[in-house]
């Protein structure tokens, strides 16, 4: 950034390389309002990397380049308008100096992350970076507000993703493998015979079952739900059983499981005018979500992209 002292002059269009910058003023680091209080709350808004800035045009207002980067004038100001919501008072001009000065330095420390391989090599930072590519093409996304046929018509394609639920009590005994993995299917076969021929569910449950980690909530659950604590394969087994049935014995990762269906409800329907605000909310975002692959597919096309090894497609 150069090793000079700030000049007290209103900012003009120069070049902060290492040839030349703007000088620094001596013993005053920052004086805004609340000193470091200021940069926290500037860093919070988001005002170091400008969210206007992704694909901006270099040459439009530019302010000042640093090394082969410009800081913008409307950078600047979005800054400055940030800096105003955490201070009375008209900002002055060494105040406009001072945050102009705070973006060299943030872009000179984004710099120099790159240079030493921060994009590369720290998660954190890649993860932002997409982060703030993806809300950008989103921001470019937002068009005008849908038609109620648009949203209608989405919804008659989409009903399944707009009913309510199916709903399932079930409960459950478990035969663990981990003490005798060959006694495990014979003993889980003995209990569903047991509960077939009159034995109570529950009954045999606490005589022959074993604690499970997490225990199956003794309510109606959605199949979403059940699936956290049964699996996808074991939930799609309930939801084949009638109220009453219990299941075969089925295997998993632990161990064997006998499920009964308590109660059901079936998944209903639901009108359109009680779910306009939902319908809107996700045709909005398969919007988004089309934009965004779309821009994806563009970047496939255009980059140069070649497997290495046989290890990419295994």
């Amino acid at each position: 950034m150069g090793t000079g002292t700030k000049s007290s002059a209103e900012p003009s269009a120069y070049e902060a390389d290492n040839r030349s910058a703007p000088p620094r003023r001596p013993g005053r680091r920052i004086a805004l309002a609340a000193g470091a209080a200021v940069g926290l709350a500037l860093a919070a808004a988001g005002t170091f990397v400008p969210a206007g800035a992704i694909g901006r045009d270099a040459a439009t207002d530019a302010l000042v380049r640093v090394n082969r980067r410009t800081i913008h004038v409307s950078d600047l100001n979005e800054a400055i308008g940030s800096l105003s919501y955490t201070r009375s008072g008209e900002i002055s001009a060494e105040d406009r100096r001072e945050v102009l000065n705070r973006l060299i330095d943030e872009e000179l420390l984004v710099q120099r992350g790159v240079e030493v391989g921060l994009v590369k090599s720290d998660r954190t930072v890649r993860k932002a970076i997409i982060r703030a590519v993806i809300d950008s093409i989103m921001a470019g996304a937002v068009g005008a507000e849908p038609e109620e046929g648009e949203l209608r018509a989405f919804y008659e394609s989409n009903l399944e993703l707009f009913a309510k639920a199916a709903r399932l009590h079930v409960r459950e005994i478990f035969f663990s493998e981990r003490d005798d993995p060959g006694r495990a299917l014979s003993r889980a076969r003995e209990a569903a015979s047991a509960i077939t021929n009159g034995a109570k569910f529950a009954t045999v449950g606490d005589g022959d079952g074993e604690d499970v980690t997490v225990e199956l909530p003794d309510a109606m659950l959605p199949p979403h739900v059940l699936s956290r604590h049964l699996g996808p394969t074991l939930t799609k087994a309930a939801m084949a059983l009638r109220p009453g049935e219990i299941s075969s014995p089925l295997e998993s990762p632990t161990g064997y499981r006998l499920l009964q269906v308590v109660d059901s409800q079936e998944g209903q329907v639901q009108p359109y005018a009680a779910l306009a605000e939902q319908v809107r909310a996700e045709y909005i975002r398969r919007g988004h979500d089309n934009t965004l692959r779309a821009t994806l597919d563009q970047l496939w096309n255009e980059a140069s992209i070649s497997l290495m090894s046989a290890e990419a497609t295994e």
